[in-house]
């Protein structure tokens, strides 16, 4: 997909200086004191619901309010112009009963923003404003979309399909940039971009994408609450723009908060109020005052992009472009390689070796109930199941889709009752499933960033490579696992073929991230492998850490023979020795069984050793040996 020209454009701009963005639409015409007519104009004239409030419709009914607003704005200095489309999507505009005007607002809305610019550049060309001289600066066009109203009882897929339709509006109108303004839910950030990357991927181009999120920090936090590093995590799987904040009600001090995201490797924006009230022009301590709120944030490095909130007016936007005017943008760092995950809490995995827990919220094989029906029941033993995890240690929670009779509103069930319990909704989710409809159906229920278990070669390239990049769509990590079109692999030859051969796939044909991949190897004592399963596992994890940068390795530590008849005494000691081990070799996330695992450091000596001897397979008795010395004991 190539760069819109508008892209290259904003990106050379923001290099320079920072760029100012304008104020609401509504606030700048006093949206407060219109009538009822005034949103109804006579296309409405008759329409049987009240318009009042729905300032999107007056894109339509009161084009030359929006348009003298965006003049306002332009005349103030604002570098980007926000289309008067905030809530221009079918789910918001059904409240109205306009559901069917979605695109003609959004079209409307962005041609109006787009004539505005136009206008007031040929203004300046004949010197109808501004000075004498004065050259010509390149403005553009952000189409705004924001969050879908009472959008909790809406499905995931609904919401892609309404945020499409306006995407298709603002982009067929010619807007220069997609923001997506002042979201507070991260479920509904990853629908807009999917819906936006959906559209973009139709036309073969892609332009800006810009998010900003209403987080809430403080006492007045709720669980469910945006936080700003969980938007950072949650959206780094897309190719967006700028990651940013806006002031809300519960927003604490932004500038703080910005702080916590500063290692993003996109540009940085922040949307702030500056009150006006009360300040003298030529009291000089007054505006120094109302100036450092504004320089805080580009003193410290911060942003690239500074935008009026919902209290704006020109005269603000007027004020910050002078308060900003040679303050120098945010330098972007560079890439950290680093898997970023979310529940509702962020979670970073740096790939130094540390094993990450993945508990089995809950398991076909060791509970066969689970398999003949996902019902009210199940879903709560699960949730007990995964509190009793975390309490273990588990960080991301394996949630097996695989049940006969599992379905999306039964999966929807299971994660609404997840979020409830407050441990539970801070984990990521591996969503796991031998099925690619449930697999899809779950991450489209998971409001943060997991990880998706597994696709794997099987039916060949192209299949490979679509479910990669839906996968990626969804805002997912991914799980390879080592097979392809002759079958699983089965020695170490055949293990490191295939995986260096999807690495190379989804990097060099996806682009995908490379920290985003996690590849499981085929490992299994109930087979015949040529080598034994724990050190061909160790031996993959090697390859990988050599071969494959920034790429991870996750182990199924039920699959690999520890734990036969016998040994159920000793399963805790032979985990902690094989953890003991793997870190060496670089295995990054684990599943296994909850259970207390005693520290490597504690084991006696003796008992290590014949723990050493089972998992290193140093001796060929080892198992019996380690039996008899358990009857011992």
């Amino acid at each position: 997909m190539n760069l819109s020209k508008s892209y290259q454009e904003l990106a050379r701009a923001s290099i320079g200086r920072i760029l100012v963005m304008d104020g609401p639409v509504g606030t700048a015409i006093g949206a407060d004191e219109l009538r009822e007519e005034d949103y109804r104009g006579k296309m409405f004239a008759d329409h049987a619901v009240d318009l009042q409030g729905d300032d999107d419709i007056l894109c339509i009914t009161a084009s030359q309010l929006v348009k003298k607003a965006h003049r306002a704005y332009l005349e103030a200095g604002a570098d980007i112009i926000r289309t008067n489309t905030f809530r221009a999507n079918p789910i918001s505009q059904g409240k109205f009963r306009l559901e069917n005007m979605a695109y003609d607002i959004a079209l409307t809305g962005t041609t109006l923003a787009c004539e505005s610019i136009a206008e007031y550049n040929d203004d300046i060309v004949q010197c109808k404003t501004g000075k004498l001289g004065q050259t010509l600066e390149r403005k553009y066009v952000a189409g705004t979309i924001g969050p879908a109203d009472d959008s909790a009882d809406v499905g995931f897929r609904d919401l892609v399909d309404a945020y499409s339709e306006v995407a298709r509006g603002l982009l067929d109108g010619k807007a220069d940039i997609i923001l997506l303004d002042s979201f507070r839910d991260l479920l509904n950030v990853k629908a807009a971009l999917h819906a936006i990357y959906k559209v973009c991927t139709e036309r073969q181009e892609l332009v800006p994408i810009m998010v900003t999120g209403e987080v809430c920090e403080g006492p007045e936090r709720k669980q469910t609450s945006l936080t700003a590093r969980a938007l950072q995590h949650g959206v780094s799987s897309f190719p967006v723009f700028s990651i940013g904040l806006s002031a809300g009600e519960n927003s604490g001090d932004l500038q703080t908060l910005l702080k916590e995201i500063e290692s993003a490797p996109v540009r940085m924006s922040v949307m702030v109020d500056v009150s006006l009230e009360g300040m003298k022009p030529h009291d000089s301590d007054s505006v120094k005052t109302r100036a450092k709120e504004i320089w805080r944030y580009a003193d410290t490095g911060l942003v690239n992009i500074v935008g009026g909130g919902c209290e704006s007016t020109p005269d603000t936007v007027k004020f910050m472009v002078k308060a900003l005017k040679g303050s120098r943008p945010r330098r972007i760092p560079a890439r950290r390689y680093n898997m970023l995950l979310s529940g509702l809490a962020p979670m970073t995995v740096s790939g130094a070796g540390n094993c990450i827990c993945v508990g089995n919220v809950f398991n076909r094989e060791e509970s066969p109930e689970f398999a003949r029906v996902f019902g009210e029941r199940n879903i709560g033993d699960a949730v007990a199941l995964g509190r009793k995890q975390v309490g273990y240690g588990a960080e991301i929670l394996d949630v097996n889709l695989d049940s006969y009779d599992t379905e999306a509103p039964q999966i929807q069930a299971f994660m609404s009752k997840m979020l409830e319990d407050a441990n539970l909704s801070k984990c990521p989710v591996m969503m796991d499933s031998r099925s690619w409809d449930l697999l899809v159906a779950g991450m489209e229920c998971a409001p943060g960033k997991g990880i998706a278990r597994s696709i794997s070669l099987a039916e060949g390239e192209d299949v490979f490579l679509t479910k990669a990049q839906e996968i990626r769509k969804r805002g997912f990590a991914l799980v390879c696992f080592a097979e392809d079109e002759k079958g699983v692999a089965d020695t170490f030859a055949r293990e490191t073929e295939i995986i260096e051969r999807m690495y190379r796939l989804l990097v060099g044909k996806l682009n995908f991230l490379a920290e985003d991949i996690v590849f499981e190897p085929c490992v299994s004592a109930d087979g015949e492998p040529f080598e034994d399963a724990v050190n061909l596992l160790f031996k993959v994890c090697r390859f990988v850490k050599a071969n494959l940068p920034y790429a991870h390795v996750l182990g199924d530590i039920t699959k690999l023979g520890l734990h036969t008849a016998g040994l159920e005494k000793a399963r805790p000691g032979l985990t902690s020795v094989f953890l003991h081990h793997a870190k060496k070799c670089g295995l990054d996330f684990y599943i296994a069984t909850p259970e207390r695992i005693p520290a490597y450091e504690e084991i006696p000596y003796r008992q290590c050793c014949l723990l050493e001897d089972v998992v290193l397979s140093r001796v060929p008795d080892a198992k019996k040996k380690l039996i008899a010395a358990l009857k011992a004991m």
